[in-house]
C-alpha cells in the first residue's frame, strides 16, 4: 500500500535541535543511479550509533540497527534515532520514487492493562533541492512511515507475547510530487534531502514488562511506480512544508 500519511508530531523542532552535540557522519555511498550522500545519525535521548553504518547494494542503503526501549515494574522510557541524507542522482537518472522499510520486535509480558505498552513512530521530512540538475527552492514534504497495527502494541489487546514482529513503511513518488506542484520538468528530481525520526517508547505497569526492538531500516529507489501516477494524489494525504 502506498501512503502519504501527516500528523503532527509535537515537541518535534526541540528534539531535532537537541540532537546536534553527537552526530555520526558515515559519508557517501555510491548505488547503481544514485548515491547516497552525507549520510548522519543522532539521537535525543541516547549515545549513538542507533543505527550504525549502512551497506549500499544496487540502489539500496540497508541498515542493520540496534537499539530499543524497553519497561519494567512501573516505569517509562523512549528512544529516539534520526537519520539524515541526501539522495544525488547520477547523470542521466533521477530521483522519481523511493521505498522506505523497517521491522523490528516487540514483547509485553507480566500482568497489566493496556497501561503496558509498546509504540513506534516515524515522522519523516523530504526536500527536492534539486530538479533537472539545477537547483530549486525546496520542495517540501512530511509523511509518517505506516505500521502494523498502527505501531501501537499493548498487553491486554496484543499480549503476553515475546518478540512479536512488526514493520513499517513508507513509499514516496517524487514524480508526482512534482507534478501536483505544477512543475515542468525533462528527468526529474536530480537531489532530494531526507530526515527520519525512529521513535520507540514503552510503559509498564507493576507487574508488567514492555519491549520494542528495531532489527532493518532500508532506504531503495524504485522508478516511479506507473499505477501509483496514475492515480495521482487521490487517497494520498500529504503535507507540505514550505
Amino acid at each position: 500500500m502506498r501512503v502519504f500519511q501527516c500528523g503532527a508530531v509535537l515537541g518535534l523542532t526541540g528534539l531535532l535541535a537537541a540532537t546536534a552535540a553527537a552526530q555520526i557522519n558515515y559519508g557517501d555511498f555510491s548505488g547503481s543511479t544514485v548515491d547516497f550522500v552525507s549520510v548522519t545519525e543522532d539521537s535525543a535521548t541516547d549515545a549513538p550509533p542507533l543505527f550504525g553504518p549502512p551497506n549500499v547494494s544496487g540502489d539500496t542503503l540497508d541498515f542493520d540497527p540496534d537499539f530499543l526501549s524497553q519497561s519494567a515494574a512501573g516505569s517509562l522510557d523512549s528512544t529516539i534515532g534520526t537519520l539524515a541524507l541526501a539522495i544525488e542522482a547520477k547523470p542521466g537518472f533521477a530521483v522519481e520514487a523511493f521505498e522506505l522499510r523497517e521491522s523490528g520486535n516487540f514483547s509485553l509480558t507480566g500482568v497489566g492493562t493496556s497501561d503496558t505498552s509498546a509504540t513506534v513512530s516515524t515522522p519523516v521530512f523530504i526536500d527536492v533541492t534539486e530538479i533537472d540538475g539545477v537547483s530549486v527552492s525546496p520542495i517540501s514534504l512530511s509523511a509518517n512511515m505506516v505500521f502494523t497495527m498502527g505501531g501501537s502494541y499493548n498487553l491486554a489487546d496484543d499480549g503476553p507475547g515475546t518478540n512479536l514482529p512488526w514493520s513499517g513503511a513508507l513509499d514516496v513518488d517524487v514524480d508526482q510530487l512534482l507534478s501536483s506542484e505544477g512543475i515542468v520538468f525533462a528527468t526529474g528530481a536530480t537531489r532530494v534531502e531526507v530526515i527520519l525520526n525512529n521513535i520507540l517508547a514503552t510503559t509498564s505497569e507493576a507487574d508488567s514488562f514492555a519491549e520494542i526492538v528495531k532489527e532493518d531500516f532500508k532506504i531503495t529507489i524504485v522508478p516511479e511506480p506507473s499505477s501509483l501516477a496514475l492515480l495521482g494524489l487521490l487517497g494520498l494525504a500529504f503535507n507540505r512544508r514550505r
